[in-house]
């Protein structure tokens, strides 16, 4: 700030009747204690001594307006929205948008999450379930896992993270496929040993993620992110997963939302959220996927049928063509009906690491 500007700002500050009318409503005064909480801690530096001063008078006085509450502690993941510019929209969910955008002079990728709904409640179990993730997200370090620079829970709250220059593993695959001699557009499957090396790169990010007891539960295709040399692949959209879950309160804690085509039948029925073996089940619907090109039982079945064929018949998908019979054997053991009776994840990433050598 220049010089008129801290003054400005400092007389805002040291004005208590101005503050008690501009902030007048709860959740406003909130998201004013942790900004300037912020800058007070963060940023203090930035600030002559009489600046500081009038920040630790304003907290005082909101502190009074609501009995002596304070915030609560600033998260060490805090980026205050002020500090990131929004640029293209690149992408629409369920539950969040996406844009490209700069956090200092760094390119990333701002998940901004949707309004919340109108109930009160609602709005606090969704705030408790990004601060959550943003906590768990934030201390993950794994070259295979998107990165998350930091998130914002004031206002509308959105995430921060590593800008991967890259293109979607499904996106890869396709391309890759339109490159051969004998593409044919009704078969746009991948190199299998290409496929499956890149599936054994991105099964030990979500071998990491499991490790910590940390699951995905919205996995396919597009969540796996190749990099510029081709080689790497980081596991994306996590961070959004519990979020979806909690879109529609508690009482939907176990809603089926996300692709039903990738879903184990225990979360398609209903019975559980994400775990390790829903999250396995999920691995190898993607390797059905980016193998034979197609969405697990196709574009166009609609989703009960998917659901009575998975959770009834306790059907797979037809064993695309190519397929080795250990190959098919993995995915069978993979997306057994039975959680209890499937191969763990540990288990799939070493069998892929060994099919590079077959």
């Amino acid at each position: 700030m220049c010089r008129d500007q801290l003054r400005a700002f400092q007389a805002w500050l040291e004005n208590t009747p101005a503050l008690k009318e501009r902030l007048s409503d709860r959740k406003a005064r909130e998201e004013a204690q942790v900004l300037l909480q912020f800058e007070a801690l963060k940023r203090k530096r930035s600030y002559p001594p009489s600046v500081l001063e009038a920040m630790k008078g304003a907290l005082a006085a909101l502190e009074k307006l609501d009995d002596g509450e304070a915030a609560g502690a600033v998260p060490n993941w805090f980026v205050p929205p002020y500090e990131v510019e929004l640029g293209e929209v690149i992408g629409r969910g369920s539950v969040a948008e996406v844009y490209h955008g700069k956090w200092f002079d760094t390119d990333v990728v701002v998940k901004k999450l949707m309004p919340a709904s109108s109930s009160s409640s609602n709005d606090e179990c969704e705030l408790g379930a990004f601060r959550q993730e943003a906590d768990i997200w934030f201390m993950l370090n794994h070259e295979n896992v998107v990165h998350l620079y930091g998130a914002c829970h004031v206002g509308t709250p959105f995430f921060v993270c590593e800008l991967a220059k890259s293109t979607s593993l499904s996106a890869h695959v396709e391309a890759r496929a339109e490159q051969r001699i004998d593409y044919d557009p009704n078969q746009k499957g991948g190199n299998h040993s290409d496929v499956l090396r890149c599936l054994y790169v991105a099964g030990l990010g979500l071998k990491y993620l499991h490790a910590r007891d940390i699951f995905h539960g919205d996995l396919k295709g597009n969540n796996f992110m190749v990099g510029t040399d081709e080689k790497n692949i980081k596991l994306g959209d996590f961070g959004l997963s519990v979020l979806k879950r909690q879109k529609g309160g508690k009482e939907d804690a176990h809603k089926v939302l996300g692709a039903y085509r990738w879903k184990a039948p225990e979360c398609l029925l209903g019975l559980t959220g994400p775990t390790a073996e829903s999250d396995t089940f999920g691995f190898g619907m993607c390797i059905l996927e980016l193998i034979s090109g197609k969405f697990p039982w196709g574009s166009t079945m609609p989703d009960p049928a998917v659901k009575f064929l998975v959770t009834k018949r306790k059907s797979l998908p037809p064993r695309p063509a190519g397929f080795t019979d250990i190959q098919w054997s993995l995915i069978q053991r993979m997306c057994c009906f039975d959680p209890k009776e499937r191969i763990s994840l540990a288990a799939v990433v070493d069998m892929l690491y060994s099919f590079r050598f077959i």
